[in-house]
């Protein structure tokens, strides 16, 4: 009947939504679902059931459960609104008191007196469904932002003074909390954030520098997914840093026995074996915190443009230093015309490498010259391996 009669109908997917006092209305119409990027459609799971959790822990007290709806029962702890706030926030299969999240409140106390509340999801992260997990990050972004404005209503402070660092889906959580303070939070960093169900979204649907003041985005495994790459291959910040050029880090083609069965034990090692790219980004930044190397990145149009010296100095005069310390270097960063910044790392810790760019020109009567070129630095308190060019 349509043919015959030269009909045609545009039929438009509204979508079902759903409301969670607090937090805010959710849908699975487009973008959020019935896209390309997004074929199957998912409302937000019920609060309870994502089970989002606050650890806290500062120089005096760690591993404080606390309820972002509780400003009374966080005044009982040794929370101090004086001084800046992070929130860590895990991903897929992950949990709040994994070794990494702990490691990583460590070293920023270490450095830094402050406040770090370690999120746990587990309830929405430990799951086989991996697209309502990736759903379910617009729940964790909006009870982190609640906790945030609670904080900031209660104390009169700045939302300014709080930083999100995320992992995978975690850094697609910080961005949905971008969504929910007013005015933004100062901070986010992501940390391979998660590509599946966010790559070539539009900004609502995806962690992109007007989630925060300044956002920093580290990227290990933007390999597809169908490479077994876990991590989004797209500028998601004022400032992107693809070590290795994002995908294939050095030392992540290890042995799957040796691996598996590691020191870390069969889970820890399991996980390195499997994401080892896509952990890589929470071993650099961890590093980074404490370490007086500064991992500088090189603003640049490709890697292969990089690796052939095409981009040996930065257009402001100085290069920033992926990681922990990117943010003092936010007015430079804004300035750039390219977000995107290339460097190299180690296969194994430290990871952080000084580059140097070194050129050889040869005489005019080299033609008949045959040998091999072997190149060594000589600093103060070392000597780097001899390496054949």
């Amino acid at each position: 009947l349509m043919d015959r009669y030269n009909l045609t109908f545009n039929l438009i997917f509204t979508g079902d939504t759903v409301t969670y006092p607090g937090l805010g209305t959710f849908t699975d119409a487009p973008p959020w679902g019935d896209t390309e990027e997004r074929p199957v459609g998912y409302l937000p799971s019920d609060p309870s059931e994502v089970n989002v959790r606050f650890y806290l822990d500062t120089r005096q007290q760690l591993d404080v459960e606390v309820f972002n709806t509780d400003i009374n029962g966080l005044q009982q702890t040794t929370f101090n609104y004086k001084k800046n706030t992070k929130f860590i926030i895990h991903g897929y299969i992950d949990n709040g008191d994994v070794s990494w999240m702990n490691d990583m409140s460590k070293a920023l106390r270490n450095v830094e007196d402050v406040n770090v509340f370690r999120v746990g999801w587990i309830g929405g992260s430990l799951t086989i469904n991996y697209a309502q997990s990736a759903t379910d990050t617009q729940i964790v972004g909006a009870e982190v932002g609640l906790f945030i404005n609670n904080i900031a209503n209660s104390f009169g402070i700045s939302p300014a003074s709080f930083h999100c660092i995320g992992h995978s889906l975690g850094a697609q959580s910080c961005g949905y909390l971008g969504a929910s303070v007013s005015p933004k939070v100062g901070h986010i960093t992501g940390l391979d954030p998660a590509g599946p169900y966010f790559e070539n979204t539009p900004p609502e649907v995806r962690l992109d520098p007007t989630d925060a003041t300044f956002v920093d985005v580290i990227h290990t495994d933007a390999e597809k997914l169908v490479d077994f790459g876990f991590g989004i291959n797209q500028v998601s910040g004022h400032v992107d840093f693809w070590p290795n050029d994002g995908i294939e880090q050095p030392g992540c083609d290890q042995n799957a026995l040796s691996t598996i069965v590691g020191i870390d034990g069969i889970v820890d090692g399991t996980r390195n074996f499997v994401a080892c790219n896509h952990l890589r980004a929470l071993s650099l930044y961890t590093e980074s915190i404490t370490s007086s190397c500064p991992f500088y990145g090189n603003q640049c149009d490709s890697y292969d443009d990089y690796l052939n010296g095409k981009c040996t100095s930065c257009p402001t005069g100085q290069c920033a230093p992926m990681g922990y310390n990117s943010i003092n270097y936010a007015n430079e960063i804004f300035q750039f015309s390219n977000p995107s910044a290339y460097l190299q790392t180690y296969s194994k810790s430290p990871y952080c490498e000084y580059m140097t760019y070194v050129e050889i020109t040869l005489g005019s009567n080299s033609d008949g010259v045959e040998g091999k070129l072997f190149l060594s630095l000589y600093g103060p308190s070392e000597n780097s391996e001899q390496v054949q060019i």
